[in-house]
């Protein structure tokens, strides 16, 4: 007797695997236009130049897990000429909820003094203080590379 072939009950939508790649893609993006990109372009693209602190100030911000901070600094700077006034310090502006190690990053500079600072030279309204990359990009990249991963893999 020949064994006849079950019949499947037709796909209601994408599977869960294609789900589980779209999600790890999702997070791959974020970590892509949020950290990685951006903090490429100031570490390998902006252009050093000096520029002088004339204020400084603790953002203090309320989000799902409560008081979060941010040290800003008023910069003052100067490209081909042309004077900026900017707040600024990362290009990521992240928040923590560590505010003695975001005072301790407002202490460490001084009001009147000059720094290293690195302007887009595509917009010079765009400056920063510090440079580097964040771990937490690299995490959220990791992390939508192993679910893109397991996705990819769960669909073979």
């Amino acid at each position: 007797m020949a064994m006849q072939p079950l019949n499947k009950p037709p796909s209601r939508g994408p599977s869960f695997s294609v789900i589980i790649v779209a999600v790890g893609f999702v997070f791959l993006a974020i970590a892509y236009t949020t950290y990685v990109r951006p903090e490429y372009r100031v570490n390998q693209e902006f252009k050093q130049t000096e520029g002088r602190i004339i204020d400084k100030r603790l953002l203090i911000a309320q989000d799902r897990s409560g008081t979060v901070y941010r040290p800003e600094f008023h910069v003052n700077y100067e490209v081909d000429g042309r004077t900026y006034n900017v707040w600024t310090y990362n290009i990521t502006a992240d928040t923590t909820s560590h505010r003695a190690s975001q005072e301790e990053i407002l202490n460490s500079y001084e009001i009147g003094r000059s720094y290293p600072c690195w302007y887009d030279p595509l917009d010079p309204q765009v400056a920063v203080l510090v440079r580097g990359y964040s771990a937490f990009g690299f995490i959220l990249a990791g992390f939508g590379l192993l679910v893109t991963l397991i996705g990819l893999v769960s669909l073979m």
